[in-house]
């Protein structure tokens, strides 16, 4: 699973490399550094409203790459559970 492992963690890479720097900035700033909207907003120099919208795409950009990975991860828990 070590591989898999590695793998999963390259293909998050690779997903974030192709968001757009800000929007890549402001979800490494809030999911990697735990930082709050008002902050990352005063950093990028953007209103907190934007901030949530850049995060809102970004999830919904990075769920849609990163998907089948998830499903591969639930299909092995539920198989592990036979």
């Amino acid at each position: 699973a070590m591989n898999e492992t590695a793998e999963a963690k390259g293909r998050v890479k690779e997903a974030l490399a192709s968001l757009d720097e800000t929007t890549r900035a402001a979800v490494v700033l809030r999911y990697y550094e735990g930082k709050a909207t008002k902050e990352i907003a005063d950093l990028l120099e953007m209103s907190p409203a934007a901030v949530d919208m850049r995060l809102s795409r970004a999830r919904g950009q990075l769920k849609g790459l990163l998907a089948d990975l998830v499903e591969a991860d639930v299909a092995r828990m539920v198989g592990e559970r036979r």
